[in-house]
């Protein structure tokens, strides 16, 4: 038996279509959501700044004396 991967929008209904057709075949098919696995970027700031990851800069000179580093 071989495995294939397709990744595709799950609001496709051409490709829901061609998934029942294939399941009719013979096929199998295990889905896997991604979009609960991703940490996103907001949630990747926010999880910095509870961290204590970011710099808070006095005025714009010292951000892009902060940047230039």
């Amino acid at each position: 038996m071989a495995t294939a991967t397709i990744e595709y929008d799950g609001r496709s209904t051409a490709m829901r279509k061609l998934l029942e057709l294939f399941i009719t075949l013979g096929g199998k098919v295990t889905e896997q959501s991604t979009s609960k696995s991703k940490k996103g970027s907001l949630d990747e700031a926010i999880a910095e700044y509870r961290s204590g990851k970011t710099y808070k800069a006095k005025d714009a000179h010292d951000l892009i004396e902060q940047c230039l580093q």
